[in-house]
């Protein structure tokens, strides 16, 4: 099986389960702060859908890195995937799809998110790298990734501003003490 389609089979399995857990969801909140955030992540994986079926024709193909793109990649992918995962459950209730304040809702500063703001994102970020990678294809690579960190960056945006409106201080001392995505770096 070449990586390229291991890759895709990933993602679909991916986007089921994540699909099921935001559909099992049965929150109150009291405010929906999305700002149509929602609606460029869906534009972005859509973008990524047309770049694995690019990946799949040899338009863009890269000839340099055969031997270790597509394998680092998919290892790349399923490890942005563990650490989405793992941010998930540490915000446990208070993660959601969209960006939403929840009732009763606590500002998580612990485990994971002690050292990033957005590691969800983060983790995201990185497997869809590592999905473009895969196909070891230019063009993929940027069809599949460039759309997702605009909307990623788009959606941290949204969420940092409702954050501040919901937790003013505590989030401000919060988001000056920890860096976006990458520790000591963005």
């Amino acid at each position: 099986m070449s990586f390229p389609l291991i890759a895709t089979i990933i993602c679909a399995f991916w986007w089921v389960a994540e699909y099921v857990r935001s559909s099992l969801q049965q929150k109150s909140f009291y405010k929906d702060r999305d700002r149509g955030s929602s609606r460029l992540w869906d534009i972005a994986h859509f973008f990524g859908a047309i770049g694995a079926g690019v990946g799949f024709s040899r338009i863009g193909h890269l000839a340099f890195g055969q031997e270790w793109m597509p394998g680092s990649g998919v290892i790349l992918m399923v490890g942005g995937i563990v650490f989405r995962w793992l941010s998930i459950q540490s915000l446990g209730k208070y993660f959601t799809g969209k960006v939403r304040i929840l009732d009763g809702h606590k500002l998580v500063q612990d485990g994971i998110y002690e050292h990033v703001r957005h590691p969800a994102y983060a983790g995201t970020l990185i497997a869809y790298l590592g999905m473009g990678m895969a196909f070891s294809n230019w063009i993929s690579l940027a069809l599949i990734f460039l759309p997702i960190l605009l909307a990623a960056l788009n959606r941290i945006r949204v969420e940092e501003a409702a954050l501040r409106e919901a937790f003013g201080d505590e989030y401000v001392e919060y988001s000056t003490a920890t860096n976006r995505l990458i520790p000591r770096i963005y």
